[in-house]
């Protein structure tokens, strides 16, 4: 099993996207939807600066993994 693989299994919990301008974050949506996959966990997006001015977004999450 692939990180991705693990990524779309494990996640159930909060998904928190940080860009540095709101209006590109319509851009991020196919990435997002090609790793998270059928998973839609709790979400909010902010606007604000990141630290290197050539990233484009940051993503933290919050999981837990389901016990059988």
């Amino acid at each position: 099993m692939d990180f991705y693989d693990s990524v779309r299994k494990v996640l159930r919990g909060f998904l928190r996207q940080i860009v540095p301008d709101a209006a590109r974050f319509p851009d991020c949506w196919p990435v997002l939807r090609q790793y998270l996959g059928a998973v839609r966990p709790a979400a909010t997006m902010i606007s604000a600066g990141l630290s290197d001015p050539l990233m484009q977004i940051e993503i933290q999450v919050t999981a837990r993994k389901r016990i059988p």
